[in-house]
């Protein structure tokens, strides 16, 4: 069997290989599958704001990506 999920070189790779605006929207969508897992939820505005001030956080985005990819939020 395949070795399941992607390695960190793949991670890292593809994550350096998104645009600007598909990072921000890759963010977006992971802040809003995190909210939902709580009570509280999230809108689109505060969720685009937050994705604008963690831009710079690299290890932050690997960290929730693989995050999701291994629970499936």
């Amino acid at each position: 069997m395949e070795n399941e999920g992607l390695n960190s070189n793949q991670t890292n790779s593809f994550l350096g290989s998104l645009s600007y605006w598909k990072a921000i929207n890759l963010r977006m969508t992971l802040i809003k599958a995190q909210y939902n897992q709580s009570k509280f939820g999230i809108n689109d505005e505060n969720a685009y704001k937050q994705a604008l001030l963690e831009y710079d956080d690299k290890a932050q985005l690997k960290y929730d990506f693989e995050r999701a990819l291994k629970s499936g939020i």
